[in-house]
């Protein structure tokens, strides 16, 4: 009963904050899939872990994926090369809290937080990545208002 009440304890967060983003979502018009996903790489003070538990996910039609996790709710994009190449990355420099990492060499930083935007077009090009992830750390608590204007940046 102790790991029960534990884990109940920390997923009553995580769905509450859940049940918040279907809210955000359902009230502005996105249309979403929703599921329970494990074995994501995070990194933690600057070393990539394995999180074995489940999280929640919601896939939002053609626009991106949105994460709860235990310690921070995240959104992230998936752009071609093209698309990354040409994304106005001063829109979000100083903005936001997000990583940019190639699909398949995910372990490999394409962005520090004193990169200029031409450093991080750089970047890319110069990668052997023909898809890139954007994602967004929103931290512990849900920002409604952040998390909706970063999913417009990918909704045109």
């Amino acid at each position: 009963m102790e790991k029960f009440t534990f884990l109940n304890g920390i997923y009553q967060e995580v769905h509450e904050k859940s049940a918040q983003v279907k809210h955000i979502l359902s009230e502005n018009g996105y249309a979403y899939a929703y599921g329970f996903h494990n074995n994501d790489s995070i990194k933690a003070n600057g070393v990539f872990v394995t999180e074995y538990y489940p999280i929640p996910v919601f896939v939002v039609s053609g626009i991106g994926d949105i994460g709860i996790d235990i310690h921070n709710t995240w959104f992230e994009a998936a752009l071609p090369k093209e698309k990354a190449l040409r994304f106005d990355y001063t829109k979000i420099l100083g903005f936001y809290d997000f990583e940019l990492y190639g699909a398949i060499h995910f372990l490999v930083d394409l962005y520090s937080p004193r990169m200029r935007a031409p450093d991080i077009v750089k970047n890319i090009e110069n990668s052997g990545d023909q898809d890139f992830h954007l994602l967004f750390n929103f931290g512990e608590s849900l920002d409604a208002k952040g998390l909706l204007e970063v999913i417009s940046l990918f909704a045109a």
